[in-house]
């Protein structure tokens, strides 16, 4: 999930707990039981790894580029190959010879018996086995390279794929754990409404409040039901994403994460370790070296290829050898002293495939301290934001108390009081989702520094 989406998330959340009404209902946060399980983070990452089918892919991705680096070390394995046949010929040729084997010395002009000799059988059959195997060819060497750079930009990217999901999982979790908090905060402000009703009653069957005072301390209330209730449909949204990402089933509650840790580098010490940590550009690296093993291998297709070949075949007809089998060895050379040019052109394109990869690796490099700078900015930004409605909260925690004491004692009306109580829980509803953005943006600097992986195990 992008920092936008996460943003526009918490967005929507805010709006359902401060707009939409329904029916009020209680949350618990302790575990109730098998049937509402309390999960923490790093229970939530390992559902993700087990059951969300893109983390699935990342292990079949693996699997994959590790086939592909046993596949090009098949250039230097020999090749076996069997071949048979059965021919049914118009018909059997046969040739007398004369028999030399019972040839003489001794009486030289003797005749010799003679012998037939099959020519062709009316059924014959053969087979044979052939094995080559290359003694020298030049492009397997960058071959071979290239298949373990793609090997090691795959598990680069798997890698990356696997932080991304690991952060959109943390992500949904601080979420759930955000909107739980503001179920508690619509919850005190139901308790402090029905204070202010059971007050107002009293004052007015005491004769010191009047019906209107009553009134408005009736409408706190619903209002504090109305804003409970919206809460708590704002925690169902957080955790059907979160169910979503890591496929658990059925209600849950989520513990309280840990304190996030703060940033203490500078920016250019964040510049530095995501020049040195980000796994994009690692892969960047990595596809830059494949070009240029590309380009090499083009150019050592002028290069010639030796081989050696081995053949053994059997015959049903003996033929003139008086022997079913027989066998060679074969020493090749192939040698493409011309090809039309081809390989030029193939060669130009090479290079220009190199420039490409080098010219992102820049690109990425612009980004990546864009992103850092970027959310570092934002980060700074919301902490101080964070810190201002920390001293709004305080504040108007203080005047609602003074106004609650003044209220009692007659001293500040029933508008007075329900303002305060209204703003006291404003300022504590627009903290928590200060607090979630923060929060958020705090592990954004860490991830875009490269340094989030180290969070997720």
């Amino acid at each position: 999930m992008s920092g936008k989406l996460h943003i526009a998330l918490i967005v929507g959340l805010l709006n359902l707990t401060l707009s939409s009404s329904s029916e009020a209902e209680e949350i618990e946060t302790k575990q109730e039981g098998p049937q509402n399980p309390t999960i923490s983070l790093k229970q939530a990452h390992r559902m993700a790894a087990l059951n969300n089918p893109n983390f699935k892919n990342i292990g079949v991705a693996m699997k994959e580029a590790e086939t592909l680096t046993s596949s090009a070390w098949t250039v230097l394995l020999p090749q076996i190959n069997a071949n048979g046949a059965i021919v049914r010929n118009e018909k059997e040729i046969a040739m007398s010879f004369p028999d030399f084997s019972e040839f003489n010395p001794a009486n030289p002009a003797a005749e010799l018996p003679s012998q037939e000799v099959v020519m062709q059988e009316k059924w014959s059959k053969t087979f044979g086995v052939t094995a080559n195997m290359p003694l020298f060819d030049p492009q397997s060497i960058p071959q071979i390279k290239r298949a373990h750079k793609n090997s090691e930009r795959v598990r680069h990217t798997a890698k990356r794929e696997k932080n991304e999901l690991l952060f959109a999982v943390t992500t949904a979790y601080y979420q759930v754990h955000a909107m739980q908090e503001m179920v508690a905060v619509w919850q005190e402000n139901l308790d402090i409404a029905q204070t202010f009703e059971d007050l107002s009653e009293a004052k007015a069957r005491a004769g010191r409040a009047t019906r209107i005072d009553v009134l408005r301390a009736k409408l706190q209330v619903t209002e504090a039901l109305r804003g409970k209730a919206n809460a708590i449909e704002a925690v169902k949204l957080a955790k059907s994403s979160l169910a979503l990402l890591t496929g658990l089933k059925g209600d849950f509650q989520v513990s309280a994460p840990k304190k996030i840790a703060p940033v203490t580098a500078a920016l250019e010490q964040l510049e530095r370790k995501a020049k040195d940590h980000r796994v994009d550009l690692k892969e960047a690296q990595l596809t830059s070296d494949m070009a240029a093993l590309a380009k090499t291998e083009t150019l050592l297709k002028w290069m010639p290829k030796l081989d050696i070949t081995y053949n053994w075949n059997w015959n049903s007809t003996e033929g003139f050898s008086g022997e079913n089998d027989s066998w060679m060895v074969i020493f090749g050379a192939s040698w493409n002293l011309f090809d039309g040019g081809r390989r030029i052109a193939e060669t130009q394109l090479r290079s220009l495939d190199s420039q490409r990869a080098e010219n992102t690796i820049s690109a990425i490099e612009l980004d990546i301290f864009e992103e850092v700078r970027s959310a570092y900015i934002r980060m700074n930004n919301l902490k101080h934001n964070l810190e201002l409605i920390d001293s709004q909260v305080a504040l108007a925690d203080e005047n609602y108390a003074l106004i609650a004491k003044q209220y009692q004692s007659g001293l500040a009306t029933s508008l007075d009081l329900q303002l305060a109580s209204s703003e006291l829980t404003k300022k504590k509803s627009a903290r928590v989702i200060e607090q979630l953005k923060f929060e958020i943006a705090t592990l954004s600097v860490q991830k875009v520094a490269g340094e989030y992986h180290q969070l997720a195990h």
